[in-house]
């Protein structure tokens, strides 16, 4: 298993381990505007890393997920967008287009 975080010595940023086209791969963003992203293989990571990187206290109960929260309010206005465009029912393929507007708001790069 790989750590939960990473610290890019690149970008001088910390990344996120998250799965991305069936890879784990350590992200951050490099350039929000441009659409500029960091990504890299955990497993190239830890080959490469002489020593263990170094890590962030992980989040606890009293400190709040900011990244959940900012794509729960993302959520939310794209489920008005989509109630005021005339959809009734959260059906599966609602959900699942609402959770690609979400992405893409998101600047999470595509799969």
């Amino acid at each position: 298993m790989y750590p939960e975080t990473y610290f890019c010595s690149e970008h001088k940023k910390w990344a996120k381990l998250k799965e991305f086209k069936g890879e784990n791969q350590y992200s951050h963003v490099i350039n929000y505007d441009a659409g500029e992203w960091c990504n890299k293989n955990a497993e190239d990571v830890a080959k490469n890393a002489g020593v263990a990187p170094e890590r962030r206290e992980p989040i606890s109960e009293d400190r709040p997920d900011w990244d959940s929260i900012a794509r729960g309010k993302v959520r939310h206005g794209v489920a008005i967008a989509f109630i005021r465009s005339g959809v009734k029912e959260p059906t599966e393929e609602v959900v699942e287009a609402m959770e690609k507007w979400v992405d893409y708001v998101m600047a999470v790069p595509s799969k």
